[in-house]
Order: structure tokens, then sequence, then C-alpha cells
């Protein structure tokens, strides 16, 4: 009874966390996360609830760009699956595809290749190939070939991953949001700038949608569609997407988004001769990213990492 009374706390907890890290409330999910943790922690016991607790904590690290402390507790989670559960078990794909995302993010690009193939894998040949958790590692390993400058393949894996998320979870869901964004960012990398502006207003159409104006993710499409615009030599539509990103930025705690967004809106300032305005967004700006490289700087390709 003692332990069953404590599962059903852990599974209310972990569901408390999830629910803040999908609002953006990322201090509260983690003091959510810590606490399942605690309840999960048996002496010299494994348990899948132990590694889905260090899961999620590892996820949330990730979202956070504090790389150096979500590895340790993905590594943890990952061998503790494959004892468990077996090598080829959906959840060790899971795993493999968010220490993959960690990995690249640090620029261990080899290693992120080698993890996202072997999740994607293990999804096709337990779930097939058009779920739509295959296509989570096929986005993933887009923004490794794209780090990569192999823009081609990159591509031709995202039309596939939004082939896939249009039909499930549906055109307009959070998903697809985030292949258009991953998207766009790669057809501007190519000189198509016709697609850029189509892919990422779409994108911050559904976010607003689904997650709500005051969603990080939203802020995320206002930087880069600024940066988008400040490329074009169209300064006022940058400004104004600026504005909008730091506006949302002001209630969610996304460091590294913000400090993207300061910087580049700092750089538009002392090209447009208003120098004396883009000093403090620059200082500030400085301020985050170092920070923010004390724990690896988080990428702002929109990633996808599992929690349950």
């Amino acid at each position: 009874m003692v332990l069953l009374l404590g599962m059903t706390t852990w599974k209310q907890t972990t569901g408390d966390g999830n629910r803040l890290r999908n609002l953006g409330q990322y201090e509260a999910a983690e003091r959510q996360y810590r606490a399942a943790l605690a309840e999960a922690e048996r002496p010299d016991a494994e348990t899948p609830e132990l590694a889905t607790s260090l899961n999620n904590l590892a996820v949330l690290y990730h979202d956070l760009g504090q790389d150096a402390r979500a590895e340790p507790l993905h590594r943890r989670a990952l061998a503790m699956r494959e004892r468990l559960l077996g090598g080829d078990h959906a959840e060790v794909a899971a795993s493999l595809n968010n220490l993959a995302e960690v990995y690249r993010s640090q620029g261990r690009l080899r290693l992120a290749e080698s993890l996202c193939r072997r999740a994607a894998a293990i999804w096709e040949a337990r779930l097939g190939p058009e779920h739509p958790s295959v296509a989570v590692s096929w986005n993933n390993l887009a923004s490794v070939l794209r780090a990569r400058g192999e823009y081609g393949a990159a591509e031709a894996l995202l039309e596939r991953v939004l082939a896939v998320w249009e039909k499930s979870p549906g055109r307009e869901s959070p998903e697809v949001a985030g292949a258009l964004n991953n998207l766009a960012e790669l057809q501007e990398l190519r000189g198509r700038p016709a697609e850029v502006e189509r892919l990422y207003r779409r994108a911050l159409a559904i976010w607003r949608q689904t997650l709500g104006e005051g969603h990080a993710n939203v802020a995320l499409v206002w930087n880069n569609l600024g940066k988008f615009y400040a490329s074009q030599g169209r300064p006022a539509q940058a400004e104004q997407a600026y504005r909008k990103a730091l506006l949302v930025l002001e209630a969610a705690p996304a460091p590294a988004v913000l400090a993207a967004t300061l910087a580049n809106y700092s750089v538009l300032l002392r090209r447009t001769g208003r120098g004396k305005q883009a000093g403090p967004l620059e200082t500030r700006a400085r301020e985050l990213r170092a920070d923010l490289a004390r724990h690896g700087l988080a990428a702002f390709t929109v990633d996808y990492r599992e929690v349950q």
C-alpha cells in the first residue's frame, strides 16, 4: 500500500512537471521533477520510474541550455532503460534521441548522428516507418546534418518529417510548427527568401494558436523573423519582430533565445544609427551568454525530446 501510494504521488508530480514545462514555467517544472526523482529513488534499486525521472530532469536542463547537467542524467537513464527493458525498447529509443540532442548542441555531431539513427531504427522496427515517433529522430537527425553543412540531406529529412506529422498529430500541431521553423532556417541558409518567410509565418501562427502568445517558442520565431527581415534590408519589420520577441520573453524564461534576440536587435540598432540604445542590450546579451557558456549554450533549432 505504501509503495502504491508513492507511485500515485510520483505520477501526479511527474504530470505536474510535464505540464509546467510545456507552459514554459521551467523553475516550477524543475521543482516538480526533482520531487518526482526523490520519490522514485530507492536504495540499490533501478525502476522504470527512476529512469523516467532522470530523463525528464535532463530534458528540462537541455531546454535551459545546461547540457553539462543534462548529459550525465541522460546517460544514466539510457543505461538503466537498456538493463531494465532491453536494447530495442521504445523508451530506450527516446533516451537515445534525447542524448543525441545534447551531443548535437555540444557540437559532437558524429555521436549525435549515430544515436539518432539508432533511435530511428528502433522506432521504425517497432512502430513502422510512418509513425510520428520515427519522425522525431528524423527531425533531430536533420539538425545534425544541417550543422555539418549537408543541406540537401537535411531538407529531404525535414520534408519526410512534415509529411508524417501533418497526418498525425495534424497540420496545426506544435510538432509541425517546429519542423516548419527548422525548415525555414535551412531555407535561409540555402538563400530562398520567399520560402523562409512563408515557413516562419506558418510556424508562428500555429504556435500562437496552440501554445499561446506568451510561449518561448513564439519568441523564438519572432527572433528568427527579425533576423531574416534584417538580412533582407527590411529594418522596420525586423525591429517590430524583435520587440515582439522581447515582449514575450519578459514572462517566458528562455535565456538562450533572449540572449540571441538582444544581440540581434542591438546589431540592427547600430546599423540604423542608434548606438546608444544598442549598448545596454549588448551588455545584457554578453552577460546572458557568459552564464549560458558555463553550461553549454542551447541551439535555437527546435529539437524534440521525449518526456514521460
